[in-house]
């Protein structure tokens, strides 16, 4: 019993080492907007997401990132093309500014 415990917890640190995983923190002023990525709703900003890094990024340093969005309570949305992120920078956020000539409810 003792054995197979430890060739489980082997296994599951060999396969989650697999994927290199960077994170990005999207956020929102203010904070709690919707936050979509391509067309699908994840959760509400802040928000990480965690991109699986490609061999092509570990070449350039550098991981592209698709667009995304944010939609705040009252409707108003505001958009990300696609971004690019230094892999040496380990606290890497993009943050989604409200437009101030949107009204506020």
């Amino acid at each position: 019993m003792r054995i197979a415990l430890i060739h489980a917890l082997l296994l599951t640190g060999l396969l989650s080492g697999c994927v290199q995983t960077f994170p990005v923190t999207y956020n929102s002023v203010p904070q709690g907007a919707l936050f979509y990525v391509e067309g699908m709703q994840l959760g509400y900003t802040p928000y990480v997401v965690h991109y699986a890094i490609p061999k092509d990024a570990k070449d350039n340093d550098v991981i592209e990132t698709k667009g995304a969005y944010v939609r705040w309570t009252d409707g108003v949305t505001q958009i990300s093309g696609p971004l690019s992120f230094r892999l040496d920078n380990p606290a890497a956020t993009y943050t989604f500014t409200r437009p101030e000539d949107s009204p506020v409810r």
